[in-house]
């Protein structure tokens, strides 16, 4: 099949109506009409076909920049991917970490509560030391008070004795 022009028609003006001056002389208005149609359906055409391959062009861009798209996407969905990994591994460490510091703090509160017992227990143990030797000073001199308060005793028995047979 013949492939049908494209361009429109335009009808041709009478030249007794329009009153172009601008025509050339020896030619109708109507000729340079069709003329000038022509050169301009003419650049027209080479128009179309220069926005058709510019057009072509940015279609080819956009084909790329969406296949680019599309691997970043995949990126991206990869990278959140990694992202939601990492925040239940924070979770996880988080939850960890708290199990030890809440572990060491009860070490310490151990730890203080040992230290604190072994102070008083060393410290009662030093003060009944103490006492002890205290008790056993005192202990020591009862005895030696009654040891004398007999020896007094017995030496006034003597003596009482000692007067009354001498009298």
């Amino acid at each position: 099949m013949p492939k049908r022009s494209t361009k429109p028609s335009i009808p041709v003006v009478d030249p007794s109506q329009d009153g172009d001056a601008d025509a050339p002389r020896g030619r109708s208005t109507a000729g340079v009409a069709v003329i000038k149609v022509d050169q301009l359906s003419r650049r027209f055409d080479d128009y179309v076909d220069s926005n058709d391959k510019q057009l072509e062009i940015v279609r080819e861009d956009i084909g790329d920049v969406r296949e680019e798209v599309g691997y970043v996407r995949e990126d991206v969905k990869g990278v959140v991917t990694h992202v939601g990994n990492l925040r239940v591994d924070v979770a996880r460490l988080t939850t960890v970490t708290e199990t030890i510091n809440t572990t060491l703090s009860e070490q310490n509160n151990i730890k203080h509560v040992r230290m604190i017992a072994e102070v008083e227990t060393g410290a009662a143990e030093k003060v009944a030391r103490i006492e002890d030797t205290a008790d056993h000073k005192k202990a020591m001199r009862a005895f030696w008070l009654k040891v004398a308060i007999v020896l007094v005793g017995l030496l006034g028995t003597v003596g009482g004795m000692l007067i009354e047979h001498y009298r």
